[in-house]
């Protein structure tokens, strides 16, 4: 897992999937210095976000909003 940052564990009762659920926003920047902000992440050259679980990568599916019901 190259360039990764501290593990942030799942909520009590959480599953892998509720990640990807997308309805709960919150507030994400990128700063140099985190200062009294938990660090979840980190911004590197070169594109995509990896989500690491377990020590191999996951895939989420999200919300297509544009899905034919």
């Amino acid at each position: 897992m190259p360039g990764t940052s501290p593990a942030v564990p799942l909520a009590k009762g959480a599953q892998l999937e509720d990640l990807g659920f997308g309805e709960d926003f919150e507030l994400l920047a990128a700063v140099g210095d985190p200062g009294r902000f938990t660090e979840i992440g980190r911004c590197e050259v070169g594109g995509g976000v990896v989500l690491w679980h377990e020590g191999s990568p996951v895939e989420l599916g999200g919300w297509d909003h544009f899905q034919s019901a």
